[in-house]
């Protein structure tokens, strides 16, 4: 089983390639393709980072904690632009960090997992995403592949951090408590639902752009 365990934390890593070869496969000119893209090579070196520091015998919470970190801006970033009420986006990313700032100084230090923080991360991402369908029901985008880039990327944010909520909840459990081979197969799930997440980022990639790797036009036009 612990091993089996391994084998799905290595697919989860490596998942992260798929939205990134959909995003070079299949490229588009949209702001949020961009982002996501981005979103997923962070993920990926520092899930690769903090492999090696575990291996290593260190702690790599440090670098987990700085992608959560870095996920969350870019996600309300991707959001800002797109909800309407944006005062609350702007309300909840101070509050954000004044929580950060507070779970760092008084609850978790930044070399230890911080759940607490996740959870409130979790919160506020999924609404995000539920605010953002309501309004891509209630007045559709007329670019089709760039309303459905925005309903793939919304659905993979939702699965993920909505069932992710309740293992972040016990994470600090999960860690200090449970024995390793158990706290790897607990953890599992979370793993797959990182790689349902990446999955649904990926179709989403593939939706808004749907061009061959090979259209010297499309290079030649990269937004880069």
């Amino acid at each position: 089983m612990e091993q089996f365990a391994n084998q799905l934390s290595y697919l989860s890593i490596f998942s992260a390639l798929l939205p990134i070869l959909a995003y070079l496969l299949f490229r588009s000119n949209y702001r949020n393709a961009h982002l996501i893209c981005l979103l997923a090579l962070l993920s990926l070196v520092a899930d690769v980072g903090n492999e090696f520091f575990s291996r290593s015998g260190q702690s790599g919470y440090v670098i987990t904690n700085a992608f959560f970190i870095i996920q969350f801006l870019l996600l309300s970033l991707l959001y800002y632009a797109m909800l309407k009420n944006k005062i609350w986006l702007v309300r909840l990313s101070i509050l954000y960090g004044i929580l950060l700032l507070a779970d760092i100084l008084f609850i978790q230090k930044i070399d230890e997992f911080q759940g607490w923080i996740r959870v409130f991360e979790a919160i506020v991402l999924s609404c995000y995403a539920i605010s953002c369908y309501i309004s891509l029901h209630n007045k559709p985008d007329p670019d089709k592949k760039s309303d459905l880039l925005l309903l793939w990327i919304n659905m993979g944010v939702l699965f993920y951090f909505f069932f992710n909520l309740y293992l972040f909840s016990i994470s600090n459990y999960i860690l200090k408590n449970m024995f390793k081979e158990d706290a790897m197969i607990v953890w599992g799930f979370h793993n797959v639902n990182n790689i349902i997440k990446n999955i649904l980022f990926a179709i989403g990639l593939y939706e808004s752009g749907k061009r061959k790797f090979l259209d010297t036009k499309l290079w030649f036009n990269a937004p880069w």
